[in-house]
């Protein structure tokens, strides 16, 4: 399955602290996970077929969540079920990210 010519919308956590979920877009997802692994092993969410618009509907959808200056969103039950709902929409969500299992 190809990248949707916009990329993703992404959704990340680090193991080492996951009280924050970053929501980023991404055209190269392999790329741009690798260079956020330099800060603590990642924990892949999902991803959904987007860009800059759709990633700013999201920060605003969370905004009462974010962290200020970031695009770090506590990450809470509101975050999870979002998370949940995206899973059963884009059920391929790894194969649209391009990254199968490499980051989980």
């Amino acid at each position: 399955m190809s990248q949707h010519s916009d990329g993703i919308v992404y959704y990340v956590t680090w193991r080492a602290n996951d009280e924050f979920a970053k929501i980023g877009t991404t055209i190269r997802a392999k790329e741009r996970f690798r260079d956020l692994s330099a800060m603590g092993t990642l924990r892949f969410l999902v991803a959904e077929p987007g860009g800059n618009a759709e990633e700013t509907a999201r920060h605003r959808q969370f905004a009462h969540l974010r962290k200020p200056g970031t695009e770090l969103f506590q990450y809470t039950s509101e975050i999870i079920d979002h998370i949940a709902e995206l899973r059963k929409r884009f059920p391929y969500y790894r194969d649209l990210a391009e990254v199968g299992r490499s980051f989980d």
